[in-house]
């Protein structure tokens, strides 16, 4: 892109930048990375080696109180959640001479840059409400309400994230992983646990309810497995009193606890081959690395095109049986 005469390249990224500072607000003049925070592959390492003058993010849901620089890196930027305040940046743009940019190395731009920012905050009875901008935004809201209101189908059953001890599975989750697994014909299916962003309640489902269970725009992927990392990755992610992710019902994982202890996985009964390849199901989102799936994210896979919501359209038309929790189990 410097080639071709981009003088300023801005990243717009969903990675986060740590969870030590998730959904908190952070002073950018006194914020230092811990040694976790350094390892974490989001925001910093795109705005380390990417290249990019500018990195502005989100998923972490960080509230900065002015763009942050880190070492070696380009700016970040995050404005924390619901609209609560928004980062205001300026970008001067200063021409550099030809022995300014000699004495740089850099041939192709014409300018340096120098940024101001501050994170302003939105609150309404302060800032009050355009009108305008309020009245497209009040007949948006009507003709969407029109939509998310359509019944799709019905649920006899309260359909929960919750896990209650013993169980760390959920129904909701049990039943989405099953889903998968049904029409992917993979060995079994894995779902990310903060995956799915609301409950079901029990009546009739409509279709903003599926709207808030998947926000996002996921399809179903099959992806191949060795025993070994499928363990890896299971292991890494449910140990003590948490599972970060949910499983179908052909896996049992029992989960003892205690320090150093480890957990018993089994696969229709039997214990993960190591060596053997397995089919798995799961997002894209997880496919591509996210949500603690990175060691795995270039393994051999198959984008099946089938959107994750349309697929639990129909399965929500008509809910009969709950699906049995104990899946994921402390010993």
């Amino acid at each position: 892109m410097r080639k071709q005469g981009v003088d300023f390249i801005i990243a717009l990224t969903h990675c986060g930048l740590a969870h030590s500072v998730a959904r908190k607000r952070v002073d950018a003049s006194t914020y230092v990375p811990s040694s976790e925070d350094l390892k974490y592959p989001g925001d910093l390492l795109i705005a380390q080696e990417s290249g990019a003058d500018l990195v502005l993010g989100g998923h972490t849901h960080t509230a900065l109180s002015a763009l942050w620089k880190p070492k070696n890196g380009a700016w970040i930027g995050q404005s924390g959640e619901h609209w609560e305040g928004t980062m205001k940046i300026v970008v001067k743009f200063i021409p550099q001479t030809k022995e300014a940019k000699k004495l740089k190395g850099n041939q192709q731009s014409k300018y340096r840059f120098e940024l101001e920012s501050k994170r302003e905050e939105l609150w309404i009875d302060e800032l009050g409400e355009e009108p305008k901008i309020k009245a497209i935004l009040s007949e948006k809201v009507k003709e969407i309400e029109l939509k998310t209101k359509a019944v799709i189908g019905e649920t006899k059953y309260a359909l929960s994230r919750t896990s209650n001890a013993p169980n760390l599975d959920g129904t909701l989750h049990n039943l989405v992983c099953d889903e998968m697994q049904k029409l992917s014909k993979a060995d079994f299916a894995l779902q990310n646990s903060f995956g799915l962003r609301a409950d079901l309640s029990a009546g009739p489902i409509t279709l903003g309810n599926l709207y808030e269970i998947m926000p996002f725009e996921n399809t179903l992927v099959v992806m191949q497995l060795t025993g070994a990392q499928i363990h890896e990755l299971l292991s890494q992610n449910i140990k003590g009193k948490t599972a970060k992710l949910q499983v179908s019902k052909q896996l049992q994982i029992n989960v003892p606890q205690g320090e150093n202890a480890k957990i018993e996985i089994l696969l229709n009964g039997k214990p993960l081959d190591f060596k053997h390849n397995y089919q798995v199901a799961m997002n894209s989102y997880m496919a591509s690395g996210g949500s603690c799936c990175e060691k795995i994210a270039k393994e051999k896979q198959e984008d099946l095109g089938i959107s994750l919501r349309m697929l639990m359209l129909e399965s929500f038309k008509k809910i009969e049986q709950e699906p049995k929790l104990g899946r994921i189990l402390m010993k």
